[in-house]
Order: structure tokens, then sequence, then C-alpha cells
């Protein structure tokens, strides 16, 4: 067997608010009776300060020579449990693993939208309008939840029997929560594990790090649970339950995903702009979508790079890269109370917002609604971010 060094490092963060990295100090690899390299660790639990971490997930680059400069290192795959099995076409001699936490539940990824009233819908695009009244400050994440995020949590769920894997999906409930094995997929179970990968389906934009790209293939169960878990994580009421969102949305104070109005009202806060960042009209620097039927990129882009395409609030991605499942039944919103409305009591799909990378200009509008989204149903253009109510004292 040839030589095998395992190198540490620290892995920064993306423009989501991380918890202080740990290096792993304990990396041990073994030669599989097939070939394949299998390096594995002990489970981190704290930061090099002693903090503790809630949710661990790790990075695996590769490289031919130890005296690599770090940019060098090519990015294998990612894990949330603390082993890897390094495919044949992926075999080296040098190999470093880094650690850190997501740290999903803490304040600093989320944005705080005051209440307030402003006219939902445009004439031209999605009438009818009316007024909304919003009752209460909310929080919104300022990021799509990204692969890594995920993954994270699901591992979490996994190791708590919350969610199972059966056949190629990750299951809770009886319901489908994430399409684990699709060509899109960049979430894949890999030898029994839950991993990162390049899709095959992003070849057109080269090498890249998907833990930075919003999650896809992710169905509306998949994102109701996933805030599910980071109440759980966090000691916060269960706003789903597994019930699908049958309460007051508004008066639970746990995750959850943004009501419909909610996503509109951030999305064109506080002038009624026609488009997240105003009311200029879409390019590929403000939004990735696909101008003019030419996809800017052809893939997601890793959350909150296009700044230009901010809302006035700081809010990222409003617009493009992935549409957002929101927490309402697909319905007439216009008769829908004006005070917090939640959707229809019930119906067959959910209402998803946003635009993509793969549809044109018309599905940017802040205030534009797209068909109705099966809730079971997985897509490689469709995401989420999580919301959360706060309470007055908040």
């Amino acid at each position: 067997m040839r030589r095998t060094m395992i190198c540490l490092s620290i892995l920064a963060a993306f423009q989501i608010a991380l918890a202080a990295p740990a290096d792993v100090n304990d990396l041990h690899v073994q030669r599989l009776p097939d070939g394949r390299l299998e390096l594995s660790w002990t489970p981190v639990t704290t930061d090099d300060s002693g903090n503790p971490l809630t949710t661990v997930a790790y990075s695996v680059y590769r490289s031919v020579s130890p005296w690599a400069a770090r940019s060098e290192f090519v990015w294998v795959g990612g894990t949330a449990a603390p082993r890897y099995v390094v495919q044949s076409t992926e075999a080296a001699e040098f190999y470093r693993v880094s650690a850190l936490d997501p740290d999903v539940p803490g304040p600093s990824p989320w944005v705080q939208i005051p209440a307030g009233t402003f006219t939902m819908g445009q004439a031209a695009v999605a009438g009818p309008e009316h007024d909304v009244v919003l009752g209460q400050d909310f929080l919104m994440g300022l990021t799509e939840v990204t692969n890594l995020e995920y993954m994270a949590a699901a591992q979490w769920a996994i190791d708590q029997r919350l969610a199972t894997i059966v056949g190629t999906t990750l299951q809770a409930h009886g319901v489908s929560l994430l399409d684990l094995g699709s060509y899109y997929s960049e979430i894949v179970l890999l030898d029994g594990q839950l991993a990162l990968r390049r899709t095959l389906a992003a070849s057109g934009i080269g090498s890249y790090l998907p833990w930075r790209h919003p999650v896809q293939m992710v169905s509306w169960y998949g994102a109701a649970c996933y805030c599910d878990w980071l109440s759980q994580m966090s000691g916060l009421p269960l706003c789903y339950q597994f019930g699908w969102g049958a309460g007051d949305v508004y008066s639970n104070t746990g995750y959850r995903l943004p009501t419909e109005a909610e996503w509109e009202y951030a999305a064109r806060f506080d002038d009624q702009r026609s488009f997240p960042w105003g009311n200029t009209i879409p390019n590929c620097g403000n939004a990735n979508h696909a101008a003019n039927g030419v996809p800017c990129v052809g893939w997601t882009l890793p959350v909150g790079l296009l700044t230009w395409g901010d809302t006035a609030l700081g809010l990222k991605d409003m617009a493009g890269n992935v549409f957002e499942w929101t927490n309402d039944w697909w319905g007439n919103y216009s008769s829908s109370p004006e005070f917090n409305p939640a959707g229809a009591p019930t119906g067959s799909g959910r209402v998803i917002r946003g635009g993509c990378w793969l549809f044109d200009q018309a599905a940017l509008s802040a205030s534009g609604r797209f068909l109705p989204s099966v809730p079971g149903g997985f897509a490689s253009f469709i995401g989420f971010r999580a919301a959360r109510s706060l309470p007055a004292a908040e």
C-alpha cells in the first residue's frame, strides 16, 4: 500500500455564519478488499476552544504532493459521518480532512423582518392586488438552505432516529424528504452514509464546491422536517409535528417555512418593488436564471454570490438560483384573511416562489406565483429557506 498522508486544515465559511472549526487529529486509513481507501476518524464534538458543536460536517480533499498549498488540494467529497470511502477515480497519495459546525440554528444567518402592511400581488403579474397585514416581526434565512446545512441536519435526524434512509431516499413519517439517487442529487448515499458530490448535471460550470450550493431535490416535506429538526436542536416548539402545518404557523415560535405573504413582503420590502433588488430588468448579475431562455450558468450558484440581487433588508437569492417552498397550500389568495394570511386550508400543491436557474425572467418577479407543486415531489430547481415568528419580547 502506498504511503498515505492525512493533512488537517480548517475550512472557512462562505456567506453563512459558522461556529469555530475543529481539527480532526486521529485520522486513519485502510485499504478495502476492493482496493478503495477508507478514511475514518473519531467524531468531533467540540471546537478548538472546547465549545460544543451542534452538528458537524466534514470535507475531504486530495493532492499528489504533501507540500501542496491548500488551494492546490482538490475537493473530493463531503460527509456528515466520521468516515469516507475514497472511490478509485479519486485515489491519491495525500489527503486532508476538515471539520466544521454549520451552526444552522444560531442567530447570525437570520434577517429580522419588521411587522407591517403591504399590497400583495401586482395586477400585471399575479393579481388581484389586496392589502395584507403581518402582525409581528419574523426571521428569514439570509440565504437558501445549503447542501452542507441540510446534510448535517439530516445526519443528526438519522442519529436521533427521526429519519431513515429507504432505498435512495431520505424518509420520515411515511413520506419522502430528499432524493439521494437522482442524476441531479448533490447529497447522495455513498457506502451507506450521506455524502456530498458534484452532480453531472453541472458539468457545464466546471469544478465547484457543492456544500456552498442550495439544497435541491428536496420535497416540501423534507423542507418542513428540516425546520422541525432545527427547532428540536434549539429547544423550540415544533411547528409541523408531522401534521404538516395544520395549526396557526404565526403563533408558533419554532422554525418553519415562510408563508407566501411573508415571502413576498420580505422580497418587496419596503417600497413594493417589482424584483428583490428594485425595478430594473433582471440580468445574470443579479439573478441566476435563464435570460431570454439561455441559462446564465446552467446550474445553481453558491448562495449569496450575486450581491447585486440582494433585497433592501439584505436577503440573498430571493430571485433565481432555486425556487423556494413556502408554507402555503396553493389557492386564490385574494380570499385569504387580511391579517396574517396562511393560504388555502388544504389543497394538492404547495406554493413555490422566486424563480430559478432553469426558468426565464418571468418567474423572477417578487409578486409572481408559479404553478403549484406537489409537496412530495423533487426537482433540481426547488429548494427553500427557513423562517421563524418572533415573540413580542424578542
